[in-house]
């Protein structure tokens, strides 16, 4: 191949390596789109709240919303929670997760809230994010 085509050949391919690299540290940098609005969904939910009320005001069946990995505080000291009735956590148990917390809402026998809390979520840190897209083993 002569010199002339080779540089021809790489003035064809490096705008479309430039842009494919360029993607790829923009899909490496950005966040996802994150789904928001736990804690005020939460502050609507009331004692005597039935699971269909509490299914209205959350307007999503209990189940994991988030868009990717989060962290959590370490400790459950602070963070808000009522309890309406004693014995709650015997009662069934529905949750939401979505990316700013996770709600919990424990149902007594006879179907409405007996206790409810939340634990505020945030994504995953930017390092923390790189080690698991690269596939590191950490101890």
């Amino acid at each position: 191949m002569s010199c002339e085509r080779r540089q021809l050949l790489m003035l064809v391919i490096s705008p479309f390596a430039i842009i494919a690299f360029g993607w790829g540290v923009y899909a490496l940098l950005t966040p996802p789109q994150r789904n928001l609005g736990a804690r005020a969904k939460y502050d609507l939910i009331v004692k005597d709240m039935t699971v269909a009320d509490v299914v209205r005001v959350m307007t999503v069946p209990d189940g994991d919303y988030s868009t990717g990995p989060l962290q959590y505080p370490s400790c459950g000291t602070g963070l808000p929670g009522e309890v309406y009735r004693e014995g709650s956590g015997k009662w069934p148990l529905k949750a939401w997760t979505w990316d700013d917390g996770v709600v919990n809402v424990f149902f007594g026998a006879d179907g409405v809230v007996a206790s409810k809390s939340f634990t505020p979520a945030w994504p995953e840190p930017f390092f923390e994010r790189v080690v698991r897209w690269i596939h590191v083993k950490r101890w």
